[in-house]
């Protein structure tokens, strides 16, 4: 059964951004065009260009991909939780905070492309396997109302935000 776009969105929702910026309108296939385009993106990316900042005090290249893998395996485990029926209010999480912790400046882009395959797979088996019939539950994540749905749809659309970020602020800077 195909999981499209959650539909009737409030416009000024954070998330509705992602949403809109997600290609397709299934789900499944939108999450594997997805890596794919990612994995296109990382293999582009030069020695020089990974420990690259746009600016002072902004995260380097190889920072904004584990942000990327820090955010869906957050993500997937929110949709988890809802899928499950899991009325517990999720608490949210500083990203930076998190990007301050990381280790990617001692891992290579290989490692962290192999992360993100390895975390992309979970996701779509999260999803194949859900039950649909709790697509739709609603949760609370960081004061927000969300459903796996719509959490799904948001992995998508993140990462095609960020691969823009990376295309628009890094790349086009060498």
């Amino acid at each position: 059964m195909a999981i499209i776009k959650p539909a009737n969105l409030h416009p000024d929702a954070y998330f509705t951004h992602y949403i809109n910026l997600a290609e397709g309108n299934d789900l499944l296939p939108s999450l594997e065009s997805s890596k794919a385009q990612t994995i296109r993106v990382l293999e582009s990316i030069s020695s020089r260009q990974e420990g690259y900042r746009y600016a002072p005090k902004k995260w380097t290249v190889k920072q904004v991909f584990q942000h990327i893998n820090d955010t869906e395996r957050i993500m997937a485990y929110r949709a988890l939780r809802f899928l499950r029926k899991d009325i517990t209010e999720l608490k949210g999480y500083n990203e930076d905070d998190f990007a301050t912790e990381d280790s990617s400046e001692e891992l290579s882009l290989a490692a962290i492309q192999s992360e993100y395959v390895a975390i992309r797979e979970a996701t779509i088996q999260l999803f194949e396997n859900a039950n649909i019939d709790n697509i739709d539950f609603v949760g609370t994540a960081n004061q927000v109302k969300l459903t796996p749905r719509m959490i799904g749809w948001i992995i998508v659309g993140h990462s095609v935000h960020h691969q823009n970020v990376i295309h628009d602020r890094y790349l086009n800077n060498d």
